[in-house]
């Protein structure tokens, strides 16, 4: 049965005053964050209208904060549809980006991680815990119905993975895959595998890996399941992905995990791999490093695919590398980013690439674009030369206001 998603909220706040709302507070640019301003002279800050659609509701900029701060999103043609990661109230939202529209929306449970194929299907799926539901807290699925905006849990077979979070997951064909992440119970060995959801037969699976390894420390049999907070993106709408980077985990802080419990552990190692996913006709999952060259550590990535390229956005630094030769280079002195608190989501939307989520620094602001031109590598050293020029003109003018 669906439920509808625009289910009131009862423990509500006080209403709007007013049906649009400008998310921007005038008092949040301090001196700092004025000359803070000055040094991302590509980025264009997107302020969004606030269209107030939930009754009896109020939402103020330090729920908006919280939201984007812990949230996935999903971008199909002008909307950017918007998840949260943990539990905030039950909603999610959509951005108009053709006319910087925000809308929130009440979902009746509460969902992770959605995963989307415009090729196949017209419904966004995404993971479901319900300890009510199942009692061995494993991940159910449910289906988000775009047109109508409707949510509906899938009577699923099969073993599902256990409950976790962070992880990775992609579509190819019928099938989600997902692997890694970080356990909300204690460790076992349902973190070793890549599961497998079926969409039209509704049905879990364990699949099959190959790991062709040039890493004599690795345990082929985990390595993969290891990480978390890895950004993965698809090749040119084929049966290929890539996962970058990420975080993880290994056996000796497993063991701490089982004694201390995994919110008190800070001992994770940022990865510097970049792992090429293969879906081969036999259904086989072929797993290889192409990152081995790479000495850059992408702790928390975000990441888009555009023109044989991978751009890779961490921390404050743009990367980019090539799927054919596997070669990596930093953009930072010519894309030179705000920076976001925790992870935050990267696209491109016509000729713009936009940066969505949490920006240190920013109360009001929570999207930043710039245009596609200005990844072009021909340009580099040119780019470099005029950003430098423009940098160095701002030190100047700051020692002589001084």
């Amino acid at each position: 049965m669906k439920g509808k998603s625009n289910i009131s909220n009862k423990n509500s706040k006080q209403k709007f005053s007013t049906n649009n709302t400008n998310i921007k507070h005038s008092n949040t640019h301090n001196d700092n964050i004025k000359e803070k301003n000055s040094f991302y002279p590509i980025w264009e800050k997107i302020y969004l209208i606030k269209k107030d659609n939930i009754e009896n509701e109020y939402i103020d900029n330090e729920y908006l904060s919280n939201f984007f701060r812990f949230s996935k999103s999903i971008h199909i043609k002008n909307y950017l549809y918007i998840f949260p990661l943990f539990k905030s109230n039950n909603k999610y939202a959509i951005i108009d980006l053709s006319k910087n529209f925000l809308y929130f929306h009440d979902m009746p449970y509460q969902c992770f991680h959605p995963i989307y194929s415009s090729k196949y299907f017209f419904s966004i799926f995404l993971f479901h815990l319900d300890s009510n539901y199942k009692s061995d807290n494993r991940y159910n699925i449910v289906e988000f119905d775009i047109k109508n905006n409707s949510f509906n849990i899938l009577n699923t077979k099969g073993v599902s993975p256990k409950a976790r979070k962070n992880f990775c997951s992609f579509f190819y064909l019928n099938k989600i895959y997902s692997f890694g992440g970080i356990p909300q119970m204690l460790i076992d060995n349902s973190m070793n595998y890549i599961y497998s959801f079926n969409i039209k037969e509704n049905e879990w699976k364990i699949e099959e890996t190959n790991f062709i390894n040039d890493k004599e420390y690795i345990n082929i049999n985990n390595y993969i399941s290891n990480n978390f907070d890895s950004s993965l993106v698809q090749f040119d709408d084929k049966n290929i992905f890539y996962s970058i980077g990420g975080k993880y985990l290994n056996d000796s802080i497993y063991s701490e995990i089982n004694t201390m419990g995994i919110e008190n552990n800070l001992k994770f190692k940022e990865n510097d791999d970049i792992i090429k996913i293969t879906i081969k006709d036999n259904g086989m999952i072929e797993l290889i490093n192409v990152g081995k060259n790479n000495k850059n550590k992408f702790g928390n990535p975000c990441s888009f695919f555009y023109k044989e390229n991978i751009y890779i956005y961490n921390k404050d630094d743009i990367y980019c590398f090539n799927c054919k030769n596997y070669e990596i280079n930093i953009l930072q002195k010519i894309m030179f980013a705000p920076e976001f608190e925790e992870k935050g989501n990267i696209f491109i939307y016509e000729k713009y690439i936009y940066l969505f989520g949490k920006f240190k620094y920013y109360e009001d602001c929570y999207l930043f674009r710039t245009k596609l031109d200005i990844i072009n590598l021909k340009n580099k050293e040119s780019y470099k030369t005029n950003f430098e020029n423009l940098l160095n003109n701002n030190i100047n003018k700051s020692k002589n206001n001084i």
